[in-house]
């Protein structure tokens, strides 16, 4: 998804992209007092989300935990409210978000080994063992926050925009994309091609966009592993909800849904599952 402004002046939105997240990461803003320090303080927060749950950093704190197991570790508050988050969507989605399948990714090579032992191809909500600001693992699992932690950072970009006085905004981290204050972002999205198309426009609110593809075990190993494993069709899916990571979260739920049932599980679960305007086709 690409963005841009509904207005433009001499000195607004003001806009910076930068490399964070793994991929390029926008923040845009329509006001505020001083627009330097607020990019700043935005991309500190990314960036501090992204040192802290990188499952690919040996020091971040998720591998910590990963390597920790049954002994488990403290965590910061920010890794203790997202681990939160993706143990109550795994249980709320019956699996079909789970945030135990590193051991899966890891030995389909999609992930790094970072010499973790015999572990578990995936586990469940269960696994996930929190007491205080300790966690621990029940069984040798592997935790990966990759499907819900870019979402958040976006999230906490935008808090960030508002402790800096910014009444308007929006920040996109690759695709994942939140909205805030009262103006509104024209959406572009990209075909199989990488031309724009039109999309229409997003006024706060959230929106994420992943691809989905069958498992090249080769090449390209999936990144999409569910309940059931890697989803077997393709194609794009896109979610709307009012907090980045979770509209983020679902999209990788509604990989391994099709049918009437993708609808109704992405709205039970707090989203809106978003079709392509111009051919009214989910995928």
């Amino acid at each position: 998804m690409t963005g841009g402004s509904d207005i433009s002046n001499d000195n607004f939105p003001k806009r910076r992209m930068r490399p964070a997240l793994g991929c390029f990461t926008e923040v845009g803003i329509w006001d505020g007092p001083d627009p330097e320090q607020a990019f700043a303080s935005a991309y500190a927060a990314i960036n501090e989300i992204e040192q802290l749950m990188s499952f690919h950093n040996p020091d971040s704190e998720l591998s910590r935990l990963n390597k920790a197991g049954a002994r488990g570790t403290t965590v910061s508050s920010p890794t203790l409210r997202v681990l939160r988050l993706a143990r109550a969507l795994t249980a709320k989605s019956n699996d079909r978000f789970n945030c135990t399948v590193g051991g899966t990714l890891v030995r389909a090579g999609a992930l790094p080994d970072q010499d973790f032992g015999d572990v578990l191809r995936r586990g469940d909500a269960s696994d996930i063992l929190i007491d205080g600001n300790h966690v621990a693992l029940r069984r040798p699992v592997l935790v990966t926050l990759d499907g819900i932690a870019k979402g958040f950072a976006v999230d906490r970009a935008v808090r960030a925009l508002k402790a800096c006085g910014v009444s308007s905004g929006w920040v996109n981290a690759g695709g994942d994309l939140r909205v805030f204050g009262e103006h509104l972002l024209t959406i572009e999205r990209r075909d199989e091609h990488g031309s724009p198309l039109p999309w229409g426009q997003l006024g706060n609110a959230a929106l994420a966009t992943s691809q989905i593809g069958r498992p090249d075990p080769e090449r390209f190993p999936s990144m999409l592993v569910g309940a059931n494993g890697p989803s077997q069709h393709s194609g794009s899916v896109t979610i709307l909800a009012r907090q980045a990571w979770r509209a983020d979260a679902l999209t990788k739920i509604a990989a391994s849904l099709q049918g009437p049932d993708l609808k109704t599980e992405i709205e039970r679960l707090g989203g809106v599952l978003a079709a392509d305007p111009e051919s009214g086709e989910v995928w």
